[in-house]
């Protein structure tokens, strides 16, 4: 398939090196790079519940790894305090994978086409379909050349600019992936049926912060 709308996160926040083999050489870099952003963030709450369903999940199914899928990703960079989430893909193909996310070629940030799928993502799921940016991402993936092999707690992707750490369970995949410049957190989705990213209560906590989600 032709690379048309997802584009490759290049990493730019810190440099960290990706020949790691677990997750634990690389804990005290994730730890330090959510203490930049203010608990005042709009986005924070999704932040902390991508790091702590990863930190939680378990050694996913492989069999989930054989599966594309659409989520999101929260990129950490010293550049961004905004902390701005976007849509990412996953993707299996001639048994390598790729895991990307998309933002505006221009901008470097999410359009509003996109903050429209990120917001659906969170708060209503089953009308993801609906979405300007879903529509068009099913029918666009990207290339696939990365590698996989697992350790006892994690399954591990390595491509050209990055190692990913994935984990889950039967309801979400969390990935975390660093470069030499950054971290990547994502989440896909892997029941259509089930718990928001977000539940009520939560969804009810950001909109007492400083400003809205979206």
């Amino acid at each position: 398939m032709k690379k048309i709308l997802i584009l490759v996160f290049y990493l730019a926040s810190g440099t960290i090196a990706f020949s790691q083999s677990s997750y634990s050489e690389i804990q005290k870099d994730v730890k330090v790079a959510v203490l930049n952003y203010s608990a005042q963030n709009a986005n924070y709450l999704v932040l902390k519940k991508l790091v702590t369903g990863f930190e939680s999940a378990k050694k996913l199914n492989p069999g989930y790894l054989k599966k594309d899928n659409m989520g999101i990703a929260i990129f950490l960079s010293n550049q961004n305090s905004e902390l701005d989430i976007f849509p990412a893909r996953y993707t299996f193909e001639n048994d390598k994978i790729n895991l990307s996310a998309l933002r505006d070629k221009n901008t470097k940030k999410p359009s509003d086409d996109m903050r429209e799928y990120v917001k659906t993502y969170i708060e209503d799921f089953n009308q993801l379909g609906n979405t300007k940016i879903f529509k068009k991402m099913i029918y666009n993936a990207p290339e696939t050349d990365g590698t996989y092999t697992a350790n006892k707690t994690e399954q591990i992707v390595k491509e050209a600019y990055a190692t990913t750490f994935v984990r889950g369970n039967d309801t979400w995949m969390y990935a975390m992936s660093t470069g030499n410049q950054g971290i990547i957190l994502y989440t896909f989705k892997m029941t259509i049926s089930g718990e928001n990213l977000l539940d009520k209560k939560n969804r009810a906590q950001a909109n007492k912060v400083s400003f809205p989600m979206y």
